[in-house]
């Protein structure tokens, strides 16, 4: 869109800005924007004549809490994905993200000590794989005042006064900043899956860290790698690389896990992957109906799910190009493979093309129940289910 004139009133103070730092403090690295998607610190003040030579970094601040470091959301991590995109393309160059003063925040209260660690510990991995000159997750300590109770009060790596005791997270903390110390990114290793993690990194000392977890779930990983070496757990912990399960086997879960090396991992592969807690979740429910029969089910796109808005990523779009048929499964026995031809459309990267089962004959449940769930076996393309409920 053409520029407004608060678009170039923005340009202008940048501008004037930018002269002064560069006369008066050349040193000094410029940094513009405070949001997951900065894109109203980018985009319209360069379309208004901001000097992209002023752009030394985008800056991220994300409310993080209960979304997940890897999926892409407006307001969580990801944002900044789109933010550097758009920056780059406006100052024609590549602009980097780097994260505020204040970045992240997970509070205990929505997470558990054990997931707000780990969610925190993937928020500092993911800002080294972007290369950030400055992280700063969380708060040091709780606040002791009526502030506590907001989703930002209790996002703190230290329980509140008097005592400040750490949580988990300071411990989990302590540990990546000794398995990751002065590290460098070589490069991301493909596991094969888009849900589990492999970030190669060079360190200080000339040894290498391997920072390896799972989106979701636990995975038995196979690290191709020359000579011996170590693995870290999250709060620590140091083994022996395959000492315990034989091989050089790594089990990694939600929580990062370091392999430590003198020579580079080459390669890591899935073994395994299990999801202890839904099949807990699963073993508890019963059955009232498995998809099978193909023959059972119609497969139509439903207008309704097509996004009206950018606040949810990936976008959904409702899309004809789906089949369905009954397959057998190794693990599940009979189920339905739904596929989409990708050869039919191509589609923006930030959209997700989705289809409809419409069940011929409804299932009606007899019993009450507070959930409802099915199992997929999917190619972690962060795709969503959703269920239509007549109650």
């Amino acid at each position: 869109p053409a520029a407004t004139d608060d678009d170039r009133a923005a340009g202008a103070y940048i501008n004037e800005i930018g002269r002064l730092v560069r006369k008066h403090f050349p040193k000094l690295r410029i940094q513009i924007g405070n949001n997951s998607a900065s894109l109203g610190a980018a985009c319209r003040p360069l379309r208004g004549g901001a000097k992209p030579e002023y752009y030394d970094s985008v800056g991220i601040e994300t409310p993080s809490q209960t979304m997940m470091p890897e999926r892409l959301l407006v307001w969580g991590l990801q944002g900044m994905m789109m933010t550097k995109e758009a920056a780059s393309y406006y100052a024609k160059k590549p602009v980097p993200a780097c994260a505020c003063y204040e970045y992240v925040y997970r509070t205990e209260k929505a997470l558990g000590e054990e997931l707000q660690a780990a969610w925190y510990m993937r928020d500092v991995l993911i800002s080294l794989a972007n290369r950030m000159p400055m992280i700063s997750p969380a708060v040091t300590y709780d606040v002791k005042n009526a502030y506590y109770d907001t989703l930002w009060g209790r996002a703190g790596m230290l329980f509140r006064a008097p005592y400040a005791e750490p949580k988990l997270s300071y411990v989990a903390y302590a540990a990546l900043t000794k398995a990751l110390d002065g590290v460098t990114l070589v490069k991301e290793l493909d596991t094969g899956s888009s849900t589990v993690y492999a970030l190669l990194f060079r360190r200080a000392d000339g040894r290498y860290a391997t920072a390896v977890w799972c989106a979701r779930g636990e995975a038995e990983l196979e690290i191709g790698v020359g000579g011996d070496g170590e693995v870290m757990d999250m709060v620590g912990k140091l083994t022996k690389l395959g000492g315990i399960f034989g091989g050089k086997k790594v089990r990694t879960s939600e929580c990062p896990s370091y392999v430590l090396t003198d020579r580079p991992v080459e390669k890591v592969t899935i073994a395994k992957r299990t999801f202890a807690q839904g099949e807990a979740v699963a073993k508890a429910g019963r059955e009232v109906w498995c998809f099978a029969d193909a023959s059972s089910v119609s497969n139509a796109p439903d207008a309704r799910v097509k996004s009206k808005g950018h606040g949810c990523l990936p976008m959904m779009t409702p899309s004809e190009h789906f089949s369905v048929k009954s397959v057998s499964d190794d693990e599940k026995g009979r189920c339905l493979e739904v596929t989409l031809d990708t050869t039919k459309e191509k589609v923006n990267r930030y959209f997700t093309e989705y289809t409809t089962l419409w069940l011929k004959d409804p299932v009606e449940i007899t019993r009450p129940c507070d959930s409802i769930g099915v199992w997929v076996k999917g190619n972690s393309s962060w795709g969503q289910v959703r269920f239509t409920i007549v109650d």
